[in-house]
Order: structure tokens, then sequence, then C-alpha cells
């Protein structure tokens, strides 16, 4: 008997001794901060693994931080404390179905009860357990969310940059862009057609945990300036959140790369290829309608594009259209007045600008060989005109007859009305030498414009233009 009362008494002072060591351990935490405080109970629950309150007491206090905590800057520790709780909840509820649960150890719950019972700690905690899931939910969902989110957008930046980084220019890149450089843009224009619903995905999961002091708006930057717009980073962390516009900027330079370089491209050829047919129609005596893409050569410089064929396109151009002032002023075979000459002049004057424009050495020939022959026919339409010229002016007015006192050894060809006075071309008798004189009003002399060796002059006419030209059997002059 002795012996049962002495092991009573041993057990009673331990679980004494055990209840006093746990309320100081209790009391302990109360003075600690959390994270101490939850080392404290779990050493203490290393020795006590069944012991439901200390679970209660580890829930509690893993709980109670989870609000001091957000998903984007604390996504680990908040995983972990979320776990935890769940856990020690779970733990908690499991081992106090079989145990008697004094209220001095769930004081939050007992209200100075000496016990509390099984239904009222579930109770108190249940809640609990359901706010642990649904923030986990939300700590998920707004942690993968925003990951999501910046991988995306940063997919497409390393692709932009990629990019960029081939070419200095952005003309560059379109004269140059390839077959595998195209596919590199459309991928990343699909890339970037998806950050909208990465956003609207990102912004839904922060309705289920706002975060403090953390509203983000986004905002689309237009990419404007090539190599400097669209490379700088950005900080998914602040409120007013600026994204470089990937996806209308590819659509903006694929759009141009087919309206404009590839429309380019194909009316080259196309140009190329009908003007080197009417060259050759040319070269052979057949006609040519000399119709050229006017604005074809503007685009090319414009664009810069310097292929073989475009670069060919001027000359070709030119010759095309001086074949064709050619061939005009040969269909005409007889001038009846100088009147009819005056078209043909301003042909003339045409073909001149088109033979200037002629750079390529290996067409130069053929240009000045038309060049040659229109001259040709203007001396041949013009030599029976000379039969008109008059050394003197008759005035359809008042009948005076106007007239020049050329020097002695020297006689008048032509005398010619013009706005500003009078022009008029002498040959000296000797050395047959051709002179243009500016007279003015009264036939004084103001200069000479114009002296010529070794030709016969055939026709002077006014231009419309407030000009004139000499035609000779050799050339043909213009003067203002």
């Amino acid at each position: 008997m002795r012996k049962k009362l002495t092991i009573a008494f041993l057990l009673c002072t331990t679980l004494l001794g055990a209840q006093d060591k746990y309320n100081a351990v209790l009391e302990k935490t109360s003075q600690l901060s959390p994270y101490e405080a939850i080392y404290l109970l779990m050493d203490y629950q290393q020795d006590h693994p069944q012991q439901a309150s200390v679970y209660f007491h580890l829930g509690n206090l893993c709980y109670d931080i989870l609000p001091s905590r957000d998903p984007l800057h604390h996504y680990r520790e908040l995983n972990e404390l979320l776990y935890r709780s769940k856990l020690f909840y779970g733990n908690c509820l499991h081992f106090a179905q079989d145990q008697k649960l004094p209220g001095w150890q769930y004081s939050v719950i007992a209200n100075g009860e000496k016990k509390i019972e099984y239904d009222a700690l579930k109770t108190y905690l249940q809640p609990r357990i359901d706010e642990v899931a649904r923030r986990q939910k939300a700590c998920d969902s707004i942690h993968n969310s925003f990951y999501r989110l910046v991988e995306q957008y940063n997919r497409c930046q390393q692709l932009f940059s990629r990019f960029l980084s081939q070419y200095a220019r952005e003309k560059t890149a379109h004269l140059h862009l390839t077959d595998l450089q195209r596919e590199d843009l459309e991928r990343l224009a699909a890339e970037a057609e998806k950050i909208p619903f990465l956003i609207e995905a990102y912004q839904q999961a922060l309705t289920l945990e706002p975060l403090r002091d953390y509203n983000p708006s986004f905002h689309w930057l237009p990419i404007e300036l090539y190599r400097l717009d669209g490379l700088t980073t950005t900080d998914f962390m602040q409120n007013n959140i600026r994204l470089w516009d990937y996806y209308h900027w590819v659509e903006h330079f694929l759009r141009e790369q087919n309206e404009q370089y590839e429309r380019l491209y194909a009316d080259v050829e196309t140009e190329y290829e009908h003007l080197s047919l009417e060259l050759k129609r040319y070269t052979i005596g057949a006609k040519v309608n000399g119709k050229v893409d006017e604005s074809i050569v503007g685009r090319c410089a414009r664009l810069e594009l310097e292929t073989p064929h475009a670069q060919a396109l001027s000359s070709l151009q030119a010759l095309t259209q001086l074949g064709h002032i050619e061939q005009q002023i040969g269909d005409t075979k007889k001038l009846n007045s100088v009147r009819e000459l005056i078209p043909l002049l301003q042909l003339v004057r045409d073909g001149e600008k088109q033979i200037k424009k002629i750079t390529d050495t290996s067409l130069r020939p053929t240009g000045d060989s038309a060049m040659a022959l229109i001259r040709a026919h203007i001396a041949g339409l013009s030599q029976p005109l000379s039969l008109t010229q008059q050394a003197t002016h008759t005035s359809t007015i008042n009948g005076e007859v106007m007239q020049y006192n050329a020097l002695e050894g020297e006689h008048v060809f032509s005398l010619l009305n013009m706005t500003d006075g009078w022009r008029c071309v002498v040959v000296e008798d000797g050395t047959n030498e051709v002179k243009v004189l500016d007279l003015n009003y009264v036939l004084i002399q103001r200069g000479t414009t114009l002296r010529l060796q070794g030709e016969t002059p055939f026709v002077i006419t006014a231009m419309p233009d407030g000009g004139w030209a000499l035609v000779t059997d050799k050339s043909i002059y213009w003067g203002k």
C-alpha cells in the first residue's frame, strides 16, 4: 500500500512539474518575438509531440504573422507560415480529440473556464483553417500570375533586343530582313499579344488578397525611336507600371515592310523588266512609249534601296524617255514655219535633261547616239526654215522696219525681237564666225552672248520660257 502511495505521489509530482514547466514556457513566449516564441515551443514540442495545446499556440503564432507578409515580397516565408499554420491547427484538432482540454492552456477560448469542450476548440480553429486555405490560394495565385507576367514581358524584351542588335538602323533592318528574322518578329508579336491577358489574370489575382499600398495600373508606351525605345527595364512593384508596346511595334514594322519595302522590291523588278524591254525595242528601231514610273526612283532614294537594279533605274528611265523623244522628233518629216519648230525644241531640252541623268557608263553610248540623232533631226528640219529668217524686222502694228547696222565685214543673218530687247545673229564674211548679239530696244549692242566657229546658223527663235534657241548645222544653243 505504501509503495502505491509513493508511486502516485511521484506521478503527481511529475505532472505538476511538467505543468509548471509548460506554464513557464507559455509565460516566456509572451515576452518573445513571434519567431523566438515559435522556436521555444517547437523545442518543447519535441518532448511532448502529442500535446494538443502546444500545436494550438504554434498555430496561433504562425497565423498572427500572416497579415505582415505578402506573396510578392515574402513568398517563401508566407508559404511556409501558411503550411505550418495548417499543420499545427490540424495536429491540434487531431490530438485534442482524446485529451482533456484545460482552460488555462486555451485561455483565448476558455474565457476563465477551467476546461473547454472539443467542439469549442473546433469552432475556434475551423474558420482559421479555412482562412489559411483561402490565403494559400490567393498567395499562390498572386505569386504565380505575377511571375508569369514578368517572365513573359522579359521574354519579349529579350526577343526585341536581340533583333535590334542585328541592325544599327531601322531602314537597314527593313532592307536586309531575312525570312528567319521575320519569323522572330512574328514570334515576338505572338508573345507580346499574351501580355494583356496575363495582366488581367494578375489584377484578378490581386483582388483575392489586396496588398497594402500596392494597386498597380498598366500603361503602354509606343516604341518610336529605334534602338532607344523599348530597351529600358520595368519595375513591376510600382503602382504606375509602364510597358513597352512590342506588339504594335512589330505590327507597324511588318506592315511597313510589306506595304513599302516588299512592294518597292516588286515595283523595281517590274520597272526594270519593262525598261529593259523598251531599251531592246529602241535599239532595234521599234517604237517605244517612253512611259516610266516617275515615283520609283524617289522611293528608292527615300528608303535607301541600293540594289543593282534599283541603281540602274534612273539611267534606264532617262534613256527610254530620250529614245521616245528621238523617235517623236524623227517622225516629223517637214515643218512649214518656225512656230512649228518650237515644240520640237522643247522636246530637245527635255532630252538634254534626260541625258544628264544617264550615269550608267554602259548606257551612255546609246544615250549619246540618241542625242546626236535628235540634233541631226532638228538640223534637217531647220535648214529649209533658214530661208525664212529675216535680217530686218517689220512691225505688224505700224509697219516700222527695224534694222541693225552690222560692222564692216559682217552681215546680219537674223534679227529677233525679245521682251527685253533684241537678239541679232551676225556672220563675219571672212571667217564665217557666228555671233549672237544682245541689243537693247533701240538696237544698241549690250554684249555678245554667243560666239561660234565653223558652224552655219539655220534658225533663231524665242522660246516660251522667255529664252531663245539657235539651231546650227552642228548643234543647238540656248540663251536666257
